[in-house]
Order: structure tokens, then sequence, then C-alpha cells
């Protein structure tokens, strides 16, 4: 018999586990196979770029653009709270509290929190370049 404790904390982990596969998801879209994407480093330069603008950041505040996955380490650049065509690089990394993604915006490279987020639908092509 299963006690109950156990199992609240297993479906604790399995709706976390589910919450964080749909936002990769979300930043996998249009690709073959999520196994293969984690298993690379680098996309191919085949790709369709994606790109987000940012959403859940106030207008008094920037969205923090990190050297690497985690608020623990070194801030690189700020995204305004309106900033658009964001790309996304094809790398992700999960720590504590969700998951991480790499971005360029404006020529700066680095990670920041995907709920910060959300696919942008305009044209960005001609403005990345």
């Amino acid at each position: 018999k299963i006690h109950p404790d156990y199992r609240k904390e297993c479906e604790a982990k399995y709706n976390e586990a589910s919450g964080l596969l749909k936002e990769v998801q979300r930043f996998k879209i249009g690709t073959e196979s999520l196994q293969s994407d984690i298993a690379a480093t680098k996309p191919t330069g085949f790709e369709t770029k994606q790109y987000y603008k940012v959403v859940n950041v106030i207008l008094t505040d920037a969205l923090n653009v990190r050297e690497f996955a985690g608020t623990i380490n070194d801030k690189v650049g700020e995204i305004p709270p309106f900033g658009v065509c964001i790309e996304y690089l094809g790398n992700f990394r999960f720590r504590k509290g969700g998951l991480w993604v790499k971005i360029r915006y404006k020529g700066i490279e680095g990670w920041v929190h995907s709920h910060y987020l959300h696919a942008d639908e305009q044209s960005c092509e001609a403005k990345s370049e």
C-alpha cells in the first residue's frame, strides 16, 4: 500500500515535470525530435528562426539577460518590457524554478527565463540583421 504523503509527493513531482515539458514544447515547435534537440548544442542554421517578445515584466522594470542560465549568474544586458524580435538560439536548460532559454537581442547573447517570453507574430527577419 502506498503512503498518502508519498503519493502526494509523487503527484507534485509529476505535475512539475509535466509543466516543464509543456514549457519546452512551447520553444520546440517545428522540430521533429525533442531528444535530438536536447543532444544538440547549437542549431544547424537550417531551421526557421524563432522570435519572441517580452511578457510579464512591469513597465518600470526590464528583463535581465544572464551570462549563464540562473539568477545567480552575471547580468550581460537588459531587454525593455516592450522588447520584441528576441531570437531563440535553440538551447535551453532546466534550473530550479523552471526553464531558461538562450537568446539574442540587439547583439546581446545570453539566457532568460522562459516565463518572460511569448511567441512574436510580427516579422523580425529584417530587423535582426
